[in-house]
């Protein structure tokens, strides 16, 4: 069977571009339809990814190939090195894939710029070959190339189209190839195992199935995670006349700019043998987009499998024609905007988020031992202004054992390229005196906690086991207190916003990825101040800080393949400290209770970092997503209200408390149960 180039007539070649042709990206219209430009202003060019062109040769002295050219090459047949293309054929295809930006706006630019080319010269100035002819070159050329470390191989060439409708057909396929085509199917085996990625044009019969190599894994199915075929659009996104669909191919298969069925005005416009640039169309200049694209995608993921890098292709295209894969452009149309959207930063906002939201909660939960126990001060029938039934005092050495639900809602903002997350909380602490003099007191606290933290389609489920001791002193003029306390999270990560599936087959299928991991953090709180009673009450001013270190556990995604993120052990420390002043009125005496309130106001300092932070691997390839900056001052609010019943020991109490910082708010209501014994 003879192999030919999948490229039509072409026309005749100018040695610049039209005047209306403003710069290389703009000549070039297929970058613009592949959001390329995304790349480049991300900083990525496929610099010194070596692609192999296996095709016609690469005219060497080209202005915009030469500065590219790897230093490596091989003609197949001749066994010599590669120095020109006396057809043209594999020089426009090199174009399109690295050609050099010259930065003066002429010619035009490839998808990877600064990407290494190494011809493999397999046709002769005539473009095509015979089966007997590709059986000692094409072994020839990749073994060279493998060697070489080529990971990416173009392939604008192959048969004609064939269509198989059932497995007899495919058996009669693959009996074709094993008979006629042996060394080159153990030429692309061995590449397989090498996991290198093998790029395919489909052909431009027009028909419904791509050619005979764009559909191999169709025979071979060992061959599928190495191989790409490439069908063409034009100018408008849509499939052309002579583009031979995906077909059997689809799930391996996907759109990029081949030219329009006019190559006069819509071909791709790339270089030329004779130094100059040319018009082609075909699926030969589609195949190179994709090839271009793999080169990005190995500059931003060094150290990932290059098949993996070839589903990250596929998975980002964009779904075009039916919804999901479908048998005209398979996964759809190449995207370099959602392909460079996977390594930016927002990936790992989300885990990022969640480390606020932990230590969120250990903020309420340092928040609830110091109040579950009043350590700021005690609730005596001393301080009763009013009353109808005088004093009832209580006994300053009951011990007391506290209840205290609570629900919480915390907020973080969102800030430039970050966004927002909400946590909300609920749960329960509870506390007990163990010690207590006529000054003094040590206790202990045990709970649990509960939290839902979203930020878009992301969610993430926490429970909470909380331990805290506890202690204070306070002699009416001085009082102090301090606690220390160690919680343990068991978190289940579900992220549904997939950075660069925006418009794909895998974004509107609901793909997920999901987590589960086991994280810690320990606290410790002091403060002291002194105590002046007014005729109104108590004021209490002080001084406060806190010092809060979290441990990230690892975990690593699954269900969304490519796009899973792992995560190292990792841990953060955040601290605060500030002034305040609480405030109690003198209580109300109703005979059957005592009615008590405060009001506590403060104001904190951040110490650290004013933003939370993780580190994410995706491919491979290191991450960091950080929270928006929740601002360094911090206000704080809390109020409430307690009821004593004096003859049972009882007393019960509702309350509030927040914390506002510039870019996030936590609001906590919480119920207070205590029993004296």
């Amino acid at each position: 069977m003879r192999k030919v180039l999948f490229r039509s007539v072409s026309v005749a070649a100018s040695l610049f571009p039209a005047a209306a042709l403003a710069d290389e990206f703009s000549s070039q219209y297929g970058l613009a339809l592949i959001h390329a430009d995304a790349a480049y202003q991300a900083g990525y060019t496929g610099l010194n990814v070596n692609i192999g062109i296996v095709d016609t040769g690469i005219t060497a002295d080209h202005p915009d190939l030469a500065p590219n050219l790897s230093g490596y090459s091989l003609d197949g047949n001749t066994l010599a090195p590669v120095t020109d293309d006396l057809n043209g054929h594999g020089t426009h295809v090199s174009g399109i894939i690295g050609a050099a930006s010259n930065g003066i706006g002429i010619g035009m630019m490839g998808v990877a710029p600064d990407a290494q080319l190494t011809a493999l010269t397999i046709f002769d100035e005539d473009g095509g070959a015979e089966d007997d002819e590709l059986e000692i070159s094409v072994p020839r050329v990749y073994d060279y190339g493998l060697a070489r470390g080529i990971e990416f191989f173009n392939n604008s060439w192959g048969s004609e189209s064939i269509d198989p409708e059932d497995e007899e057909d495919i058996e009669e396929g693959r009996a074709y190839v094993l008979e006629n085509m042996p060394e080159q199917l153990g030429a692309f085996r061995n590449a397989a195992n090498r996991r290198a990625v093998l790029v395919w044009a489909t052909g431009n019969d027009g028909e419904s199935n791509p050619g005979l190599e764009a559909q191999l894994p169709l025979y071979f199915s060992e061959l599928t995670s190495s191989w790409l075929a490439v069908t063409a659009v034009g100018r408008d996104g849509t499939i052309t006349d002579y583009a031979n669909w995906c077909g059997v191919a689809a799930t391996w298969c996907l759109a990029a700019p081949g030219g329009g069925d006019d190559e006069d005005a819509d071909g791709i416009y790339s270089t030329s043998n004779d130094g100059g640039y040319v018009r082609y169309s075909g699926t030969s200049m589609a195949a190179p987009h994709v090839t271009g694209a793999l080169a990005i995608a190995r500059e931003m993921y060094p150290n990932a499998s290059a098949t993996d890098l070839a589903d990250l292709v596929l998975q980002t295209s964009t779904d075009i024609g039916a919804e999901g894969i479908d048998t005209v452009y398979g996964w759809g149309l190449l995207n370099i905007g959602n392909l460079v959207a996977t390594g930016q930063a927002e990936t790992a906002s989300f885990p990022a988020q969640n480390v606020w939201a932990q230590a969120d909660i250990l903020d309420r939960i340092i928040d609830l031992t110091r109040r579950g126990q009043d350590l700021s001060g005690r609730a005596t029938g001393d301080d009763i202004l009013i009353s109808t039934h005088g004093a009832h005092p209580a006994q300053p050495l009951e011990k007391r054992i506290v209840i205290q639900p609570i629900v919480a809602d915390s907020r973080i903002s969102g800030s430039g390229s970050q966004g927002g997350a909400t946590s909300w909380s609920g749960g329960a602490l509870a506390s007990m005196e163990l010690l207590r003099t006529g000054t003094g007191s040590l206790g202990a606290a045990l709970g649990f906690t509960g939290s839902r933290v979203e930020a878009g389609s992301n969610r993430a489920d926490v429970t909470g086991y909380h331990l805290a001791v506890f202690g204070a002193y306070d002699d009416e003029r001085l009082f102090a207190d301090a606690a220390a306390g160690f919680s343990a999270f068991r978190t289940h990560q579900t992220r549904k916003d997939i950075a660069g599936t925006n418009g794909t087959v895998l974004g509107g299928s609901g793909l997920s990825a999901s987590s589960e991991s086991t994280d810690f953090g320990g606290w410790l709180a002091a403060r002291a101040g002194s105590s002046f009673e007014t005729r109104a009450g108590a004021l209490r001013p002080y001084l406060h800080g806190r010092l809060v270190h979290q441990w990230m556990g690892s975990y690593t995604e699954s269900g969304a393949g490519v796009f899973d993120l792992s995560a190292s052990a990792d841990n953060v420390t955040g601290s605060t400290a500030g002034v305040g002043l609480n405030m109690r009125p003198h209580a109300a005496d109703f005979g059957f209770a005592t009615l008590h309130a405060r009001l506590d106001i403060a104001y904190a300092r951040a110490i650290g970092p004013d933003e939370y932070t993780r580190e994410v691997q995706l491919l491979g390839s290191q991450l960091t997503g950080s929270t928006a900056e929740l601002g360094r001052d911090i206000g704080m609010l809390g109020a409430g209200m307690e009821l004593d019943f004096k003859d049972t020991g009882l007393s019960s109490s509702l309350g509030y408390s927040g914390a506002y910082r510039e870019n996030a708010q936590s609001h906590v209501l919480g119920f207070k149960l205590s029993l004296r014994f």
